[in-house]
């Protein structure tokens, strides 16, 4: 992993799903590159996320995503699977049509090749392009996706529908 370690934090509802992470962990668990935790734990992850450069959600399905946003609020870079939420709130660097909103690193597979890009590319980024990474936490912290702003939008709509109907 280009040097990098990893920590998963999960708990499993599907007893095969679970049995796969266990299966995982046991492969991964010898060295110091990968870290899987089999729990929940809320006080863990907000220290995880504090601590990380990265958070990956590669979700195969997304309907809102809490995960990237908690993770640029604690100032880590998000790479996700371009779907749900995740693509309304990440948008890739390399894209230069978004450049002003770019904020993460995005792919649309489900395969290892379309993840190990989207690593890949953030990985590089990481190493050859310390200010501008710098430059995107920083602006990813200040990101509002609280419901306040979300609510006044809603309103923002309301009136606009309600003014055209009268």
């Amino acid at each position: 992993m280009q040097g990098a370690q990893m920590i998963v934090l999960g708990k499993a509802s599907d007893g095969r799903v679970e049995r796969e992470f266990e299966d995982l962990a046991n492969m991964h668990n010898e060295g110091p590159s990968i870290r899987i935790l089999l729990m929940y734990s809320e006080e863990l992850s907000h220290m995880l996320y504090a601590a990380a450069d990265m958070v990956l959600v590669p979700s195969i399905y997304e309907p809102c995503g809490l995960a990237q946003m908690i993770g640029m609020r604690y100032g880590a870079i998000p790479i996700v699977r371009k779907t749900g939420g995740l693509a309304d709130t990440v948008f890739d660097l390399d894209d230069q049509s978004h450049a002003e909103i770019a904020n993460g690193f995005t792919f649309e597979g489900i395969d290892e090749g379309s993840l190990s890009w989207a690593l890949n590319r953030a990985f590089t980024h990481y190493r050859e392009k310390p200010n501008e990474w710098d430059d995107v936490l920083r602006k990813n912290m200040k990101i509002d996706n609280s419901w306040n702003k979300t609510a006044g939008q809603y309103v923002d709509v309301y009136k606009s529908i309600r003014v055209r109907w009268q």
